[in-house]
């Protein structure tokens, strides 16, 4: 309830008032007129015109003028001289003017306007007529706010100023007009007239102004706008200083009509008629600042309002938005002849804030409502977008004046006593306990109290207040929950007084019967049927439906009207029929009524009884089941179920289902695992019927069990399995070694053997299983042993010396024969055990000959003979030795510093027993425990406080009961640490203190000193204070612990960073040819060094100035990195050019649009090396069939050349590389029917689609036998683009190829080597590459160029070797066609002439996977011909692989003339490894090929030099 409340609420409350809408917009035609004493002659020019703008009016049935005003102002009076329909009394009022006054220049129009406003309807016309500025400027807030209240439109026509036009009392004119979407006109006193041409145009008809827009001083100025079906005409405006208004362009390069209505030094006006719609162009400009305004006369027009609350009427809206806060914006369309979709936000500069959905809230006023939203705080317009039905196009309508948010700071206030409005019929008739709202609107300042009670009782009523429009109207709102017959009073008061208003609330209820259920209702199965239970309620009736005591479920076949009146059955099913009751009820009265449905036409299904119930069929054959349905309506329905035989001991046989829903199951190659029942079940809605058919399935033996290798220990029970399946059952027999077993069945199996094991049972077991389809059998490999053991030794501990020779015996047995390996496991426990077996590996004794120290330890004996566990024996042996000190270090000498906490000295003894250590200095024994020596365990010597009388020979002594062994070593106290390589260089910032790290890992416990030069400089870290040269040096760091003592060394160097000596311009303007220099000249110490790049790649260049000549390639970013040890700098120039030059491999990837000139042709802009440059301040369109990515909803636009690669589209600029399509734009092919030659061929045009129009590229001459490109035609542009950009391959429908296949290398080898009899393949990678018949470089770069990557523009080549001299025939090509300066038009083509044997293969093809071919043809061939010198020549170059240069001169089939050519004269042409070339007249090329005058009509002349005229062109 509460829902249904607000909804309610929602929808009757509006939140602004506006008295002044209609459904008819009429305005106002208003003239306020200076009438001071220089006016005179404005003011007759006036009278003069005013029967023709009466006329005008009359005349027009569109005309959206209501009234005619006329104020006069002067200073400081204004006057409302009439408001009239009446010409008559216009004239008077317009001779009854008498000039007058006029001494101080500056005059009160603003006060003027003010005046005609107030008395004028919204949506006027406003023309100011002045020859004086506005002495009461500062009232252009106010007057703007009224203006846009009004969306009225202010035009002065000013015939003088007072001061400069820089001046606040004349800019206020310009700002009224851009604010009201007016004009400002400058013109002569006798030019008045002209202007009020352009006002009678104005009144004919409703406008809107379709776009506004100021420009910068100068001409070239393009203004889109678009206009739409409605449109009857345009009229463009444009003020300035000497104005232009250019030529107008529609779309597809249309040209509407035009005719000038003014042109003026300051003002000049178009009217523009039978304009196609969409989008048009008009250059515009002037000398100074531009105004330009455009125009539509129009017959679909809107309203537009505001209002904080959801409106139910444009009536409930005002023209602004609130101070503060959300808003809805309504929009009312006039007619049914168009829908309106959105409506967008536009701030004063064009960009979209917001874009808005329009609902359609209230279809009798076709009013329109957005969600709501928050309105910018600054000024911006609305522009409204549909769709035209009548037209089937697009439409957009603007707000008939710029808007901004009402503003009480600027408004003139009145005290003003309470008055109360109520919307619509003081007395309302309600339902029964309906929710209500009713709504009071109050007139009042200061804001007033609003009250609501109950007439009679004077009970006061909650209710809500809100503020409509600043500062008066309000708006009160009650909430009514239960609708009852009351009268409720809305009463308005503050301290001026206060008013009231009632609203009668008259309520009734009722329930009535329309329609009853019929009792009882049969319906046919499957067919539609309805049970309808209508009434008529209020307050209205809840209906419901039962069946057989539930609720109705509502679903797909189920249907309930939306009043719940009418229950649907669509398709009657068995499970529809039933007792169904219908409940009808309001608060009133209660109503039930019963129905029985029924249900008819229904047949239980029936089987045919003739199939089969038993079937046997073999494994691999196919079986067929037939199950035929004799009856059933409706139809059955057919499932099939089965029920397998084999399943496994652990598994339920349970039923399957088969998807077959036909008479017939089908069994291709069947399976044992097919075997079993299969029913058939018929079903419907009445019933089912069943038919059940077993299958046998017969299939030949089959061994399951996978044992086929059985150990067991001598005396063991052995059991061999051999689990069979077959169907008839298996015979199954067992042989060992080829000899039946008859004897050892296990009883326990149905086919296996089970017997106690011996020795002599190892062998091979087969087991056979046998039946009439076939037999199987399975091999079981049996192996019988004895475990294995060893003769435990008498002695398994052995002492010995190093030196000797030990024996270890180890004596196995066993069967099989078992394997002997010895491992040793030595004294130290972390070694991992060692493998000592002796080589060979099967010896049963270990000899240890020449027994050493590291052999001693625990011997372990190991023999396995692979079955069941292995057996060992162990034995200790003991080994004695005389000590021996290990030789631990290379240089005996230790040096160390004095100062050192210690000195560590390794005395490392082996032998056994185990020695003693002692240590000697200078032959007298050392005493450990002292503060100045001591030994560890391990026998190291430490030296420990380290000063001079540290020095000396050291003696370490071992010795034990074998023998004793002695090391001498020497040690030598420094005082300082000597300096040695590598060292590490530190490099110091002058004057930046620094603490020095010494890079040895140390703890704060550490002794740390520092060396400088040899002398101790520091005890601990060090820190050099605003370091000098004088701190430069060689340093050392000396850490020393209680375990060592270790030094690192430093050279320190002290300098500075880079800095640029020089402050440079880093912005160059491009300029080709000319020279620039790059300065990166910087100071430090040590020399800095300078690293330059381009557009991030990395430049040869070493020195800091960068000279160098700018080509197209050198603009960009160039990037100097200058940089020492102690630093980096870095500075970057950009070289940018004023022209839009974009590079053919970079700027053209991805989606990017297909390039045209504004008339919609191919661009003729210049292509240099790679580099398309578009002039500053040209044009050019570019189209996406797709639409565009960036732009919504049209395939093309038009782009301003903004300079170094920038485009301004649609008043943004983009790079040109960044604007890209939705989709690719993909090369199309154009059927054109015409036969190019002899026989099954048709000319294909290659190119692309935009609008209506097909842009062709090339054409294709197509051998449509042999689906294979013949030639190509193309008009070769003097100014070709020659660059590399690269593409896709592109399929062709007409070429059903797999060519990725076709041109596989690998897969051509086999067939190439075989036709052409030779091995051409294996002594290099050469093969058939696709050639492009038409050269990517020959086109203008970006999409074109695609085109060429057709697969219809592609011949087999032997390209991957000889590819050079063709490249070099393109080459001269293109270069003779810039030579000339004028298009060539190229043909190149492959052939195969009939009479070209030669010894060599005529029918090669390559192949694809699919079994598709291509023929190769033996001649690549090109035809340039020169129109104007009816020129031409042929160049021809030969096919066939593996040539040699004597074999390619025979297939020189006419006479060559490269030699006499001098733009095809070349000594390498005969180079078969490059492609054997040649070149011949027209006329003998087409005798020797086959072709017949197709080429050579009227151009038999031979092409022999392009820089001669015409006239020197020679015949041969």
């Amino acid at each position: 309830m509460a829902l249904r409340l607000n909804i309610f609420l929602l929808f009757l409350v509006a939140n602004v008032c506006r008295s002044y809408a209609s459904y008819i917009i009429k305005g106002d035609l208003t003239f306020v007129i200076d009438n001071t004493g220089s006016m005179w002659d404005d003011i007759a020019q006036v009278k003069a015109e005013a029967n023709e703008i009466f006329e005008t009016v009359l005349r027009s049935n569109a005309s959206q003028i209501e009234n005619f005003i006329l104020v006069t102002f002067n200073d400081p009076d204004a006057e409302l001289r009439i408001v009239t329909k009446d010409r008559d009394k216009f004239k008077t009022a317009l001779n009854e003017i008498v000039v007058d006054g006029g001494g101080d220049c500056p005059e009160y129009a603003m006060t003027g306007i003010e005046t005609a406003l107030a008395a004028s309807l919204p949506y006027s016309y406003f023309f100011v007529f002045t020859d004086a500025s506005a002495k009461d400027h500062k009232k252009f807030e106010s007057i703007k706010s009224i203006c846009q209240k009004k969306q009225s439109q202010v035009v002065f026509v000013l015939t003088g100023i007072c001061n400069t036009r820089k001046s606040i009392d004349y800019q206020v004119y310009h700002q009224i007009a851009d604010a009201t979407n007016g004009q400002v006109f400058h013109v002569e006193k006798h030019e008045v007239k002209d202007v009020l041409t352009y006002v009678k145009e104005v009144i004919k008809s409703r406008g809107t102004v379709v776009s506004s827009k100021h420009f910068p001083p100068g001409y070239n100025n393009t203004m889109t706008y678009d206009i739409d079906g409605d449109t009857e005409e345009t009229i463009i405006v444009v003020t300035g200083d000497k104005p232009k208004i250019g030529t107008v362009t529609g779309p597809e390069g249309s040209r509407p009509k035009t005719e000038i209505i003014m042109d003026k030094p300051e003002a000049a006006i178009v009217k523009v008629t039978e304009a196609k719609p969409g989008e048009h162009a008009v250059e515009v400009g002037s000398k100074s600042a531009t105004h330009a305004v455009v125009t539509a006369k129009i017959n679909i027009n809107i309203d537009l309002g505001f209002s904080t609350l959801r409106p139910s009427s444009i009536k409930d809206t005002v023209s602004r938005p609130p101070p503060d806060g959300d808003a809805f914006l309504s929009v009312q369309l006039f007619g049914d002849q168009a829908e309106l979709q959105t409506a967008k936000i536009i701030d004063m500069s064009d960009n979209v804030i917001a874009e808005l959905p329009l609902e359609l809230i209230n279809k009798k006023e076709n009013l329109y409502l957005t969600p709501s939203f928050t309105p910018p705080y600054t000024m911006f317009r609305v522009s409204v977008t549909g769709y035209d039905k009548k037209s089937k196009t697009s439409i957009k309508r603007n707000s008939p004046t710029p808007i901004e948010r009402q503003n009480i700071k600027i408004e003139t206030i009145k005290d003003v006593a309470p008055q109360i409005t109520i919307e619509g019929s003081p007395k309302i008739k309600s339902k029964n306990n309906e929710p209500m709202v009713i709504t009071c609107k109050v007139h009042a300042y200061p804001k007033p109290d609003i009250t609501w009670e109950e007439k009679g009782t004077g009970i006061s009523l909650p209710a809500s207040m809100f503020l409509l429009e600043v500062p008066y109207d309000y708006i009160s709102i009650l909430k009514i929950e239960n609708a009852e017959s009351k009268t409720y009073q809305c009463k308005g008061t503050n301290r001026l007084g206060s008013d009231t208003g009632s609203i009668e609330i008259e309520v009734e209820s009722y329930l009535k019967i329309v329609e009853a259920p019929k009792t009882d209702i049969n319906i046919k199965y499957n067919e539609e049927g309805s049970i309808i239970c209508k009434v008529d309620a209020k307050p209205p009736a809840t209906i419901t439906w039962l069946k057989d005591g539930d609720d109705v479920t509502i679903d797909d076949n189920i249907e309930m009207s939306s009043d719940n009146s009418t229950l649907i059955i669509k398709h009657m099913k068995l499970n529809n029929a039933g007792n169904y009751v219908c409940e009808a009820r309001n608060e009133i009265d209660r109503k039930i009524f019963f129905s029985n449905v029924t249900i008819s036409g229904l047949e239980k299904p029936s089987i045919a009884e003739d199939y089969k119930e038993l079937i046997e069929v073999q494994e691999g054959e196919d079986l067929e089941i037939f199950c035929r349905v004799v009856g059933g309506k409706p139809k059955p329905t057919i499932k099939w179920l089965f029920t397998s035989d084999y399943v496994s001991d652990y598994e339920d046989n349970k039923e399957e289902d088969i998807s077959e829903t036909s008479e017939k199951l089908e069994i291709k190659n069947i399976a044992k695992k097919h075997g079993g029942e299969y029913n058939c079940i018929a079903t419907n809605e009445a019933g089912s019927a069943r038919m059940a058919t077993y299958v046998i399935v017969q299939f030949p033996p089959i061994i399951f069990d996978d044992v086929d290798v059985i150990k067991a220990k001598d005396g063991d029970e052995v059991v061999i399995p051999c689990e069979a399946d077959a169907t008839p059952p298996p015979e199954v027999t067992w042989y060992r070694d080829g000899v039946q077993i008859k004897d050892k069945q296990d009883p326990m199996s149905a086919h296996g053997l089970r017997f106690r094991a011996t020795t002599s049972d190892s062998g091979t077991y087969i087991c056979k299983a046998i039946n009439k389809l076939g037999g199987t059998n399975k091999t079981v490999s049996v192996n019988i042993y004895v475990p294995v053991t060893i003769e435990v030794p008498k002695v398994n501990k052995i002492e010995t010396m190093v030196g000797q020779t030990v024996v270890l015996p180890c004596r196995a047995d066993g069967h099989p024969r078992p394997e002997v390996s010895w491992t040793l496991h030595t004294e130290d426990s972390k070694s991992p055990p060692k493998d000592v077996t002796p080589p060979g590996g099967s010896g049963s004794d270990l000899h240890l000959r020449n027994i050493q120290l590291n052999q001693r330890g625990f011997y372990t004996c190991v023999a396995n003979n692979g079955f069941g566990l292995p057996a060992s024996i162990h034995y200790e042996v003991t080994v004695n030795a005389p000590p021996i000190i290990e030789n631990v270090y290379m240089d005996k000498t230790f040096e160390v510093v004095e100062g050192d906490l210690v000195l560590r000295i390794q005395c490392k003894a082996t032998g056994s027993p185990k020695p003693t250590i002692i240590w000697k200095k200078n032959d007298l024994s050392i005493a450990y425990g002292t503060e100045w020596y001591d030994m560890e365990e391990d026998g190291t010597l430490l030296i420990k406080n380290i000063d001079y009388s540290s020095r000396g020979s050291y003696v370490c002594l071992a010795e034990n009961s074998i023998g004793k062994d002695s090391e001498l070593y020497e040690v030598v106290v420094n005082e300082y640490p000597k300096f040695e390589r590598p060292f590490t260089t530190i490099h110091l910032h002058g004057g930046v203190s620094t603490d020095l790290t010494c890079d040895i890992p140390h703890k704060k416990t550490d002794q740390l000193r520092w060396y400088k030069d040899n002398v101790l400089r520091s005890t601990g870290e060090l820190r050099l204070e605003s370091p000098t040269l004088r701190d430069e040096g060689l340093y050392s760091c000396r850490v020393s612990d209680f375990s060592r003592s270790r030094s690192k060394h430093y050279k320190v160097q002290v300098g500075y960073k880079p800095e640029f000596r020089s402050i440079e311009n880093e912005e160059i303007e491009f300029s080709e040819g000319s020279y620039t220099n790059l300065i990166c000249e910087a100071s430090g110490y040590p020399r800095p060094m300078v690293t330059w790049k381009h557009n991030g790649k990395v430049l040869s260049v070493s020195d800091m100035v960068y000279d160098f000549e700018m080509t197209i390639a050198s603009r960009g970013i160039y990037e100097c990195e200058v940089s020492n040890e102690l630093g980096t700098i870095n500075r970057s120039f950009k070289i940018k050019s004023k022209d839009c030059i974009m590079d053919s491999k970079k700027d053209f990837t991805g989606n990017h649009p297909l390039l045209l000139s504004p008339l919609l042709k191919k661009p003729t802009f210049e292509v240099t090396d790679g580099y398309l440059t578009i002039p500053n301040g040209k044009y050019v369109v570019l189209n996406c069939p797709s639409k565009f990515a960036n732009f919504a909803s049209t395939p093309l636009v038009m782009a301003h050349c903004e300079g170094d690669g920038n485009f301004k589209i649609r008043g943004k600029v983009y790079a040109l590389k960044d604007v890209k399509c939705r989709k690719e734009v993909k090369p199309e092919e154009l059927r054109t029917g015409i036969p190019c030659l002899p026989g099954n061929t048709e000319y294909i045009k290659i190119g692309f689609k935009f609008l209506s129009k097909f842009h062709e590229i090339y054409q294709v001459c197509l051998d449509k036998d042999n689906n294979v490109p013949v030639f190509t035609k193309q008009t070769l542009p003097s100014d070709l683009a020659n660059s590399s950009q690269k593409s896709r391959w592109y399929n062709s429908e007409l070429l059903p190829y797999d060519f990725n296949r076709m041109y596989d290398c690998r897969n051509q080898a086999n067939d190439i080597d075989r036709t052409f009899g030779r091995d051409v393949t294996s002594r290099s990678s050469c093969c058939f590459n696709k050639r492009q018949l038409v050269s990517p470089r020959d086109l203008s770069p970006g999409v074109p160029v695609t085109a060429t990557y057709s697969y219809l523009n592609v011949i087999p080549q032997w390209s991957t070797c000889n590819s050079k001299n063709w490249d070099d025939v393109e080459d001269r090509v293109r270069e003779l066609a810039k030579s000339a300066g004028r298009d060539l038009t190229v043909t190149t083509g492959t052939a195969t002439p009939a009479r070209s044997s030669r010894g060599a293969a005529s029918n090669f093809s390559i192949h694809d996977a699919r079994g598709g071919k291509q023929p190769v043809g033996q001649y690549a061939w090109k035809i340039v011909q020169d129109r104007p010198s009816s020129a031409s020549l042929a160049i021809i170059q030969v096919n066939i692989p593996g040539l040699s240069r004597d074999e390619a001169s025979r297939h020189v089939l006419c006479r060559d003339i490269c030699r006499l050519t001098e733009w095809m004269q070349n000594e390498n042409w005969y180079n078969t490894d490059d492609g054997f070339t040649y070149c011949c007249t027209i006329d003998s090329f087409e005798k020797a090929f086959g072709y017949q005058r197709i080429f050579s009509y009227g151009m038999q002349k031979v092409l022999y030099n392009a820089y001669v005229l015409p006239e020197n062109y020679m015949s041969i």
